[in-house]
């Protein structure tokens, strides 16, 4: 009996030998033949030298805006202007946390909000990772209501990015039939099959990459031609602020009415967001969440942006441009006071310190000679600091080092 099971398994196994020799491994295809070599960014890469990028043989270079509805990459407007500089082919993408289709709507729009007046040449694109306290129904009406609305405001079609496993996981086929899809999957030489989608316009391959140009590891991606975008125009900018989330500490001698009318909203509005019955009743140090318009710190002069270091903390950051942590927590939208991280960047209502700042974020029409007069220092000195070739050349976004008291 036992040599006869013996006969029988050594038979079965050499069944599932050839088997396995002659059966496909399913993949997904790419959706045209015609394809570019391409990388994606944002902060993590630095500063990045696009020229030799490109004669590394680079055509797309896609960056991230943003994420959620408060987060701009520190480098996207650096990434952009110096990418388009060298011709190379451009896409936007945006790391999406949200996790219901109101959530998803504001952060459609304030992720176009940060690519107005800026020309892409590839689908825009909604970067899903985030699945956490969603069922599957959940998850993709948020999907859906992000990306419809990004083609709502800019008028250009988007598509998806997201790991390969998610794809097979978290996507429904609805999903799958509106959007193509930029796909990650990583040690494998194309693509497996996911059940949803057909082909991919992008595949990323690793996110290891080495390039001359850019310090450490970079993401690699294979492109189609179906990622570029049929004509390539201005995104506009939006007719309505984006609002975004914040939270406001009830002052002494505040109604709603006039916490409605700082933040661009309404008292009905208010009242429905914090579930108050009456809205003649607020107390002293309540706490709101106001869906607020965003603010523009280009539109008030008191304004300023700063981007956090290593090492900082609310508190320091308060004392260095004489304000306060409150103004900081309403200004930027912070609800825990003790977290904030490293590249992001916060707006700050200037006090008489302003010139104690430790970095400065370029806006639209600062020359270097503005900046040098209001940090009281030198043109040669920020440029020596910044390691600027050319002091009549700096452009929205960069962030310059300065020096106080100069």
């Amino acid at each position: 009996m036992k040599r006869i099971w013996r006969k029988i398994t050594g038979v079965f196994a050499a069944f599932l030998t050839v088997f396995c020799i002659v059966s496909p491994v399913f993949a997904f295809a790419p959706s045209s033949p015609a394809q570019f070599d391409g990388i994606d960014v944002s902060k993590w890469q630095g500063t990045i030298d696009y020229s030799r990028v490109k004669a590394a043989g680079i055509e797309i270079v896609y960056m991230r805006a943003g994420q959620g509805a408060t987060y701009a990459d520190p480098y996207f407007s650096r990434n952009y202007a110096e990418a388009k500089a060298q011709g190379l082919k451009v896409g936007f993408y945006h790391f999406v946390t949200a996790k219901t289709t109101a959530e998803a709507e504001r952060q459609a729009e304030y992720f176009v909000s940060l690519l107005g007046g800026r020309e892409p040449d590839c689908l825009l694109v909604g970067d899903f990772e985030y699945f956490s306290d969603m069922t599957k129904s959940q998850f993709n009406s948020m999907v859906q209501a992000f990306l419809s609305k990004v083609e709502e405001l800019t008028g250009k079609k988007a598509a998806i990015y997201t790991s390969n496993y998610a794809a097979r996981v978290h996507f429904s086929k609805e999903t799958a039939e509106k959007w193509p899809i930029w796909v990650a999957e990583y040690g494998v030489e194309e693509p497996r099959d996911n059940g949803n989608w057909e082909t991919w316009v992008g595949f990323q391959y690793s996110n290891t990459g080495r390039i001359a140009g850019i310090r450490g590891d970079v993401d690699r991606d294979i492109f189609t031609e179906d990622i570029l975008l049929s004509e390539t125009s201005p995104i506009p900018h939006p007719d309505t602020p984006p609002r975004e989330d914040i939270y406001y500490k009830v002052q002494r001698g505040d109604t709603l009415s006039r916490i409605a009318k700082k933040y661009g909203t309404t008292v009905a509005q208010l009242a429905r967001e914090n579930g108050i019955s009456n809205p003649d009743r607020i107390r002293t140090g309540q706490i709101l969440k106001v869906s607020a318009v965003h603010a523009d710190p280009a539109a008030d002069s008191s304004l300023m942006e700063y981007t956090v270091r290593r090492g900082d903390t609310l508190s320091r950051i308060a004392r260095r441009f004489d304000t306060t942590v409150g103004s900081l927590l309403t200004l930027n939208g912070i609800p825990n006071p003790n977290l904030i991280y490293t590249g992001e960047i916060l707006r700050i209502r200037q006090g008489n310190s302003a010139q104690a700042a430790a970095t400065y974020t370029v806006r639209r029409g600062d020359t270097l000679s503005r900046i040098a007069s209001r940090f009281h220092t030198t043109v040669t000195h920020l440029a020596r600091l910044n390691r600027i070739a050319d002091p009549n050349r700096i452009y929205p976004g960069q962030v310059i080092e300065l020096a106080a008291g100069e």
